[in-house]
């Protein structure tokens, strides 16, 4: 998803430049029946630091999405790569909070390597992970 609004950056741009010549008011706020205030479309307007903050979260998000896709296959078994997979996603996010440019987003990488780490100790009581591991011909012990 934010793959597709950055793609569409200039159209967005756009609209919300002419949206309250074209729409009014995206929404108002009354209170006791009486207008309040009015909201305008241009509210929502990006600037150019939000679009640098959306690709810096897409760079980020892209360690996600590569592993998530590691397990939408349909034709091929998938359970085997889950301890590499996790493994893998640790160390892209590790390299990032070192990296001066996410800095802002430390606290929230921070959170999602906590987030790993409680879920890649789980695998521990789970021997099937380790079983596809195991029988798999390239992987082997290699992990354990």
């Amino acid at each position: 998803m934010v793959d597709r609004v950055i793609e569409l950056k200039q159209p967005i741009a756009r609209f919300v430049a002419g949206a309250d010549e074209l729409f009014g008011p995206i929404t108002v706020i009354r209170r006791k029946g009486k207008r309040v205030k009015k909201i305008h479309w241009s509210a929502f307007r990006f600037e150019p630091s939000d679009w640098s903050r959306l690709e810096d979260l897409r760079e980020i998000l892209k360690d996600v999405n590569d592993i998530q896709q590691l397990f939408s296959s349909q034709r091929f078994p998938t359970m085997y790569l889950a301890i590499p997979a996790i493994e893998d996603l640790q160390h892209a996010w590790e390299k990032k909070l070192e990296n001066a440019k996410f800095a802002p987003y430390h606290d929230a990488i921070q959170a999602g390597l906590d987030k790993i780490g409680k879920y890649y100790t789980m695998f521990d009581s789970k021997p099937a992970y380790i079983l596809g591991l195991f029988i798999h011909p390239y992987y082997k012990l290699e992990w354990m």
